[in-house]
């Protein structure tokens, strides 16, 4: 049976994997902090890397997701990350880092990140992660719970129709 979504481009692959073209609906303002700066004078890249995982926590929370392993019997574990860096940030800045889920599997699901320096008005890097949930007790993936699945369509615009 296919599975049709409206809104925000949505799709299944061959894979069961759901395509999506986000908007980045998950934001936040941040003011660079002048000790993320390394010997050449920007922002150390390892810092990107935080900017990230801060967003995806924020992502976490908006659908549901607790960082308690005991709570739900299963945990969210970054399996992959990376980031393409554009243009070097130097204090003072302001970034908008934003979040947004472009595809959900069946046990997995991918982040991507944007950041948007205000001083040079343009996207500074971009950056992509995949999330696998985890049975706390069997270290397995298992899949995403109905009620995740739903939060992340609401969040993303995205509609799930059978």
């Amino acid at each position: 049976m296919a599975t049709v979504f409206k809104g925000v481009s949505g799709h299944r692959d061959d894979n069961q994997s759901m395509q999506i073209s986000t908007e980045f609906p998950i934001r936040m303002d941040y003011d660079v902090v002048w000790g993320e700066m390394d010997a050449f004078g920007h922002v150390n890249n390892t810092v990107y890397f935080r900017y990230f995982e801060t967003i995806r926590v924020r992502y976490f929370e908006q659908i549901g997701t607790s960082l308690s392993i005991a709570s739900e019997g299963f945990t969210p574990i970054l399996a992959s990350a990376k980031c393409d860096f554009k243009y070097p940030v130097v204090y003072p800045d302001r970034l908008r880092i934003e979040a947004g889920v472009t595809r959900i599997g069946t046990s997995s699901y991918n982040i991507a990140y944007r950041i948007f320096s205000s001083a040079q008005q343009l996207v500074v890097a971009l950056g992509d992660s995949v999330v696998v949930n985890l049975d706390s007790r069997t270290k397995r993936p298992v899949p995403l719970p109905p009620e995740m699945l739903a939060r992340i369509c609401q969040i993303e615009g995205v509609e799930l129709k059978s």
